[in-house]
């Protein structure tokens, strides 16, 4: 279905999903909702351009633009969020493993990001998988209303799936820096 995005490692990595992104950036209203979207994770984004194969941004106060890797790993991770969360059409987006190759601080910037995004776009249905409780603690921690993010964990036990639901007070318990099991 159209109103569903699949982000995955491999996806990040894609060149089908590369060269969709230029011409997305390329196009003036798709970059337009692209860089919107990035100056939400970061609002030192001026601009971004495509110069031939490479994706660059402009930032204030810097007269050359970047190559958007020179932001750390998780730029192209927000880039192609930014790229996702943009388009009208879409209303559900799986995210597979978001802190994959993130360090803690990039982590943060996202999890502010996805907080910022999920309050502007209630529309919108984040399904994210994690092996990482510092990014569940983020995202719940920067989060100002406590009933959009829901939390689960999802094990095997004896041959059968279980599913435990995060309720607010174990989220709490985590934002206090507990760690649940």
């Amino acid at each position: 279905p159209q109103d569903i995005y699949y982000i995955s490692s491999r996806t990040r990595t894609d060149m089908d999903f590369a060269n969709e992104l230029r011409e997305q950036i390329k196009s003036r209203n798709e970059k337009k909702k692209i860089l919107e979207e990035l100056q939400i994770y970061d609002p030192k984004i001026e601009d971004i351009i495509v110069d031939g194969i490479n994706i660059e941004v402009y930032l204030k106060g810097v007269d050359k633009p970047l190559p958007i890797q020179a932001l750390g790993a998780g730029s192209f991770t927000v880039l192609e969020m930014a790229s996702i969360f943009g388009r009208e059409k879409i209303k559900n987006i799986f995210i597979d493993e978001i802190e994959d190759g993130l360090h803690i601080q990039s982590m943060e910037i996202i999890a502010k990001y996805l907080s910022k995004t999920m309050e502007q776009k209630p529309d919108l249905q984040l399904f994210i998988t994690t092996h990482s409780t510092e990014i569940i603690k983020l995202i719940t921690k920067h989060q100002t209303d406590k009933n959009i993010v829901s939390a689960y964990r999802i094990y095997n036990k004896n041959e059968k799936t279980q599913v435990v639901e995060y309720n607010e007070d174990l989220l709490d318990t985590l934002e206090e820096g507990w760690e649940i099991r």
